[in-house]
C-alpha cells in the first residue's frame, strides 16, 4: 500500500459514521480502486482497518461489498447504483432497511431506477422496496418522479406496473408527469422523453376516468 493511499484510508476509517458515508465511494475513486485484480496487495489491509471499526461484528466480506463496507450507512443504496444485485441481495439478507433514505432523500431503488438496473428494480419490489417511497421532509421525488427525467420507457412501464403513482408530487410541487412533459419539450418529437410522456399522461387519463 502505497503512503498516499495508507493515509486516504486512515482518515476515512477515523470520521464519524455519517462522516464516511457523506464521504461515499469517492476515496476509492482517488485510490482508483475498482475491482479485485486493483485492490491487490490492499484487500487484507482494507479488511483488517474494517475490522478495527466494530471488532465483534466483522466477518471477512468478498471483494463485492468492500466499498460499501467502509461506508457501511450507505452500503445497500452503493450496491443498487452500481446495479449489483449480489451485493444488494447480501445487504437485505444482513438486515440493512431496504426503504432507507440517504443524504440525498433517495432510497435504494431510486438509485437501480436511475442506472436502468431491471434486475435489481425487480428484486427490490419484490423484497418489499415502497415503490412510491419519498422523503416528505425533504420533499423528495418518488422513484418514478426522479425517474421520468431520464428513464426509458420500458422503467416507466415496469414502475407503473408495481404501483407507482404518477401524479405524487415532490421537488418544486412537480410530479412525474410534470418532468416528463418538461423532458418531452426539450428532446422533442419522436424521442423517448415524448414516449415516456405519452405513456404517462395516458395512466393519468385511465386513471381519472
Amino acid at each position: 500500500m502505497t503512503s498516499q493511499a495508507k493515509k486516504l484510508l486512515d482518515e476515512a476509517l477515523q470520521l464519524p459514521r455519517e462522516e464516511r458515508k457523506a464521504l461515499g465511494g469517492r476515496l476509492f475513486d482517488k485510490l482508483e480502486i475498482d475491482s479485485p485484480d486493483a485492490a491487490g496487495p490492499w484487500q487484507a489491509e482494507i479488511e483488517r482497518r474494517i475490522a478495527e471499526l466494530d471488532p465483534d461484528a466483522f466477518e471477512p466480506l468478498p471483494w463485492s461489498l468492500l466499498r460499501q463496507a467502509i461506508f457501511e450507512d450507505g452500503s445497500l443504496h452503493f450496491a443498487a447504483q452500481d446495479g449489483n444485485l449480489a451485493a444488494v441481495q447480501e445487504f437485505l439478507d444482513r438486515g440493512y432497511p431496504i426503504n432507507a433514505f440517504d443524504e440525498c432523500g433517495d432510497t435504494p431503488l431510486h438509485y437501480a431506477v436511475s442506472g436502468e438496473h431491471f434486475t435489481v428494480v425487480d428484486f427490490l419490489l419484490r423484497r418489499g422496496a415502497d415503490i412510491n417511497a419519498r422523503d416528505e421532509p425533504r420533499n423528495g421525488d418518488t422513484p418514478l418522479g426522479e425517474g421520468a427525467r431520464t428513464c426509458s420507457l420500458q422503467m416507466a412501464r415496469l414502475l407503473v406496473a408495481s404501483g407507482a403513482d404518477p401524479t405524487v408530487r415532490g421537488w418544486m410541487h412537480l410530479n412525474a408527469l410534470d418532468r416528463a412533459e418538461t423532458r418531452r419539450r426539450s428532446e422533442g418529437t419522436g424521442s423517448v422523453g415524448q414516449a415516456v410522456y405519452d405513456f404517462l399522461r395516458e395512466v393519468v387519463r385511465k386513471r381519472k376516468a
